[in-house]
This record gives structure tokens, sequence and C-alpha cells, in this order.
């Protein structure tokens, strides 16, 4: 994206982790992107932040008391605002909640393509221990088409770079990267635990790995993780 950053938020204090290919393959004039450390709404910032949203996504409905206690964090108080756009927020949600219903509304309800190749893609950089992936990557895919990558990217959903001879993608934000790093091995062929400990394998010296465990443990038994 020639003349702009690419801005990552993050509530992480800690460094993301670079993605080697993209720092040694970009042209020279994208620049790489930029970690932003976003810090908790106070209770008078959330409802100022929780007012804007309701104004411009147009959903109705009180947060419960749980559910206010995840919006204090920026990230996930914008998704419950884009997950539950023109409709009644439910009376109480829960973390795994928010994030199905999440990429279920991004991914489109109509559209079960989209999110095969949103998985695909996190498949791809999950393998290769990457948080970003090239387009000619990812071509070959069953779910691959140029209409649905767009479609992918027109809904925030996935962020798309363009390159010299390619094209390099990568998840909006950083836990979203993880929570489809979790969807895909929960989607892997074979037996889920035996994913899981494969996974566990995977996961040294790959900080998106470890959150992605964090989000496994909503959807497993926690005797399948050791």
């Amino acid at each position: 994206m020639k003349d702009k950053d690419s801005i990552i938020l993050t509530k992480r204090k800690r460094k993301l982790a670079v993605d080697p290919d993209s720092a040694t393959d970009a042209p020279p004039n994208v620049r790489p992107p930029v970690s932003v450390t976003l810090g908790d709404f106070e209770n008078e910032e959330l409802q100022h932040a929780l007012d804007a949203y309701r104004r411009r996504m147009h959903f109705t409905g009180e947060l419960s008391e749980s559910t206010e206690g995840l919006c204090h964090n920026p990230l996930l108080l914008r998704l419950v605002a884009q997950a539950w756009t023109g409709k009644d927020l439910p009376h109480n949600v829960n973390t795994r909640e928010l994030w199905d219903a999440y990429w279920a509304t991004m991914t489109g309800p109509d559209s079960k393509e989209l999110g095969r190749l949103a998985i695909e893609i996190a498949s791809s950089m999950r393998k290769s221990r990457t948080t970003s992936v090239a387009e000619s990557r990812i071509a070959n895919s069953k779910s691959y088409s140029r209409k649905r990558l767009a479609s992918l990217v027109a809904s925030g959903l996935i962020a798309a770079r363009r390159e010299a001879y390619d094209c390099r993608l990568s998840f909006a934000h950083e836990r979203l990267t993880e929570y489809a790093f979790a969807r895909s091995l929960m989607q892997a062929e074979g037996d889920v635990t035996d994913n899981i400990q494969a996974f566990l394998d995977e996961m040294e010296g790959f900080a998106p790995l470890e959150g992605a465990l964090g989000l496994l443990r909503l959807r497993v038994l926690p005797n399948c993780i050791r």
C-alpha cells in the first residue's frame, strides 16, 4: 500500500511476531506494520464508545454485567458492535459465543465457502508458522476464488497488502489470527485430541499459537489439553 502505514492494534504488551517473508520480500515502498497497544476503557469511556457504536451500527438492547465486562476491552466492544449490527444484543454472551458470532457475521450466513477459504488461509499460515501468507500460496485451495477473497477483504476479516508480484494476506488483528488458528485446528480432519497434541508440538516459539491455545480451552474438555 503505497505511502501508507499498516497499523496493528493489540491488547498485548509484548511485540508481535515478525513474519520473515514479509520483512524480506516487501518492496521498499511498503513499510512494516506498526504495533499499537490499547488499554481497557474506563467506565465513562466505555459508555461514550458504546453510544457511538449504537448510533453507527444501529443495534439495540442492553449489555449484561458479564458482557459489559468483556466490552471494557476496545477490541471486544467492536466485535460486539459488528456481530450484532442492526440486531438486538443477546442478554448475555461469553467470549466463545462472541467470537463465533463475529466470525459468522464476517464470513456471511449464506456462504459457507467464505468461511472455508478463511480457514484455509489460517491453516496455511499456521503450518508455515507465519502471520501472513502470499495469495499465490492459497490460490490452489478448494475454496479459493478472487471474488471470495475480495469478499473477505471487504468484510474486514482479511487484510491484503499488494507486493511487487503478489498480494500478502493477513487477518485484520492479532486476536483474530489466534481465533482463526484455533478454528482451523477444530475443523481439521482426524481426532481433535490428537490434533491438539500436534498443535502443542507446533506451538513452541510461535506466539500466535499460544493465544490460540487459550481459545481452544473454551471449546474442548480441559483434560484434552495437557
